[in-house]
Formats: C-alpha cells, structure tokens, sequence
C-alpha cells in the first residue's frame, strides 16, 4: 500500500492488521521492545546504501512515541548515520468548538510515520520490533520505498528555514523528544534543514547527536 491508499484522514481498515496489545505494557511511553543488535562491520563497504523513504504503522495515538524510540533504537545499535530524517506530516485547521472558531494542528496521515534512512534487510526486526510499531507499510508487510512522486506531492524532503538565536558553542537544554531535559553544547548548525548536532551524554559517554531546533533552548 502506498501514499495513493492512504485517505485524509479515512483509512481502509482492510488494508491493515492492527494486532491487539496489553493497554499496561504499552502505557510506558519509555520502554523500548528489545532488539537484535545490527553489525556495521556486517555490511559490504562496496554496497553504497541509498536512502529512501518508507511508511510505518503505528498503534493509535503512538505516532510520537513510535518518533522517539525509533531514534533511541538506531543510537543504541550505532546506526544513527543510516537515519537521516524521521518525519510526522500535520496541518493546521480550524475547528469550531463552544461556538468559538480555532486554529488547531492535526495528523494529516493518523498512524503513520515516514522514516527516511538507508535500509537493508538487517534492520528489518530492530525497526519492526520497536515499541509502538505493527509494521512497515508495504506488500506482505516488507519495506516499500516511496517514489519520487510520492515524496514531491508528500513534500518530505522540503525543510523549513529556521530562525533562531542559538549559535555554535552555546549551552542548550533539550525541551522535548527522546532527549528532554538534557543540557548539552551546539556544535554545528544546518538552518536550511532545521537542525542542530549537539554534545550530550548518550550511555555514559559525550556524543554527538542531531536534533531538531524546535526540540532546543539556549540556557
């Protein structure tokens, strides 16, 4: 199934399989379902890996969750190279409530995540075993790449310009995402893209990790 199937925002229930979950394991936005490490050293260096955009369901409501633990899980086994961008498509709407016109943000594909990253089929149960995932959007459940002319009409790979005040070197605090509430230092910027790589303490030991500059505030 691909992005012509996906109705905004009506899905046909018959195109997935939403296995029933235990409500008091799930509730822990913090646990992450155990995974099979992947090798980097496994992987030919003369297979240049192309990355590619790809569908994930998720359990309703999860879609952030899903965000967070995908990133923990691909720092946890090394790989955070292979995840280049991690995205949850929204729009802003207005919704009439008490008689009083708002301006609200929704889903616009409820359940899904767009992950774009250089896959190959090691990863296959890290990233389908991750908590708050029932699979990958695709025939049989396998991973399908979205064409170029899905990813245009989608605009996944438009990046906002990011104005902030926050320069190299300053002292930050992560506000929200996997890594809220801790401080850490900016090493560089990419404003086109709306990102920062900053210096936090990832298992005991100082590591580079890119975020986004909305998950950030300088101290």
């Amino acid at each position: 199934m691909g992005v012509d199937n996906m109705q905004n925002p009506e899905i046909d229930s018959e195109d997935i399989v939403v296995e029933k979950v235990d409500s008091s394991i799930v509730d822990d936005a913090n646990y992450i379902e155990p995974v099979a490490a992947v090798n980097n050293a496994q992987i030919s260096t003369a297979t240049k890996l192309v990355p590619h955009w790809y569908i994930l369901h998720t359990y309703v409501g999860y879609e952030n969750m899903v965000k967070d633990n995908l990133e923990k899980v691909f720092e946890k086994n090394n790989l955070q190279s292979r995840l280049l961008d991690i995205k949850i498509p929204d729009e802003e709407v207005y919704e009439e409530k008490n008689g009083k016109r708002k301006l609200v943000k929704r889903r616009m594909f409820p359940t899904y995540v767009f992950i774009k990253m250089e896959y190959d089929n090691s990863m296959w149960h890290m990233i389908t075993k991750t908590r708050g995932i029932t699979g990958f959007v695709g025939p049989l459940g396998r991973p399908l790449p979205l064409s170029e002319e899905e990813i245009k009409r989608m605009r996944l790979d438009e990046q906002p310009i990011v104005d902030t005040n926050i320069v190299e070197g300053d002292q930050i605090r992560v506000v929200r995402g996997s890594f809220e509430g801790n401080d850490g230092v900016v090493s560089s910027l990419n404003l086109s893209q709306g990102k920062a790589k900053i210096k936090l303490e990832v298992f005991g030991r100082l590591t580079d990790v890119e975020i986004d500059l909305n998950q950030i505030e300088k101290l």
